[in-house]
């Protein structure tokens, strides 16, 4: 029995000293930290290539190998758009006409072609300046006829172009203009036929265009128009045709009324120039007087 008691004693010694030790090796005997080194896996195995397209800023350029601008399609956009050009067109030759005329020139159709000029050519532009817009130094009709001072893009009305001066009314007298629409536009009381001219005198000067002839020979002076364009007041107008100083024709037109004149012949020598002159009514009362003239002159053959 003792035997085994001390045989139990010595085991525990053994085993109390095998565990002290183990205890005092370890003591203060921290394990190290194991840092991996991080794997970075390229994006491009090797012997292969990737392409990225290049990134364009909205609204940037880029160009092509050869260094021209080359246009940058819009997100879903399968083609280039076209870009758009302008193209200035030159007139053609001048028109051919029948009948033994050589040239034609219309006053209204001029005019809109060339409304701000002053004086103005054909409505081609294929010769000189014959139109002139004009007033009267006075009522007298002596041939001394200055041009109109004043040019307005919008003569109290949009779409209506006239040469003027600054006497008083409305609008500012004397005037010569057109209407560079398609429909009749109103102007203070009157109203002026789409493409129309129109002339409107002062109680103290006329209203006048003047053709210059760049030819001698034969004219042709043909009446399409000579009408009031106002018959809301007034008492009319007197228009005249005259050569330099020598009267061709005359008439009075009534308010809100027109007339007609047979077509006229005259010989004209270079530089001579044809007057169309409007004046106002009776007592020279230019109220009202607006008064559309559509007139034609052909230069006939020898």
């Amino acid at each position: 029995m003792r035997q085994h008691i001390v045989r139990g004693a010595a085991i525990a010694a053994a085993l109390a000293l095998l565990a002290a030790g183990c205890s005092s090796s370890h003591k203060g005997d921290k394990s190290p930290t194991t840092v991996f080194p991080t794997t970075h896996v390229p994006t491009t195995q090797p012997g292969s290539a990737t392409t990225r397209p290049p990134t364009t800023a909205k609204g940037s350029t880029t160009t092509t190998l050869g260094g021209a601008p080359a246009t940058t399609l819009a997100p879903g956009a399968t083609t280039v758009p076209t870009p758009v050009t302008t193209t200035s067109v030159k007139p053609g030759p001048p028109p051919t006409y029948g009948g033994g005329i050589v040239m034609r020139w219309k006053l209204a159709l001029d005019f809109r072609n060339h409304p701000g000029r002053n004086p103005f050519a054909d409505y081609l532009n294929t010769g000189p300046a014959v139109w002139s817009l004009r007033e009267g130094s006075s009522l007298a009709r002596n041939g001394l006829y200055p041009l109109l001072p004043r040019f307005s893009s919008t003569f109290q009305s949009q779409g209506l172009s006239a040469w003027h001066d600054s006497g008083a009314g409305c609008p500012n007298l004397p005037a010569v203009g057109v209407n560079l629409a398609g429909l009749p536009v109103s102007q203070c009381s009157a109203s002026i036929p789409g493409g129309a001219a129109f002339l409107e005198p002062s109680s103290t000067h006329s209203a006048i265009v003047g053709w210059t002839s760049p030819f001698d020979g034969t004219a042709d002076i043909s009446h399409d128009a000579v009408a009031d364009a106002d018959g809301t007041c007034g008492d009319g107008v007197s228009y005249f045709v005259e050569l330099d100083t020598k009267q061709i024709s005359a008439i009075r037109l009534t308010n809100n009324n027109s007339a007609s004149l047979p077509d006229q012949r005259v010989q004209v020598a270079k530089g001579q120039t044809l007057y169309f002159i409007v004046d106002p009514g009776l007592g020279n009362d230019a109220s009202c007087d607006a008064t559309q003239l559509a007139v034609t002159i052909d230069q006939l053959l020898k």
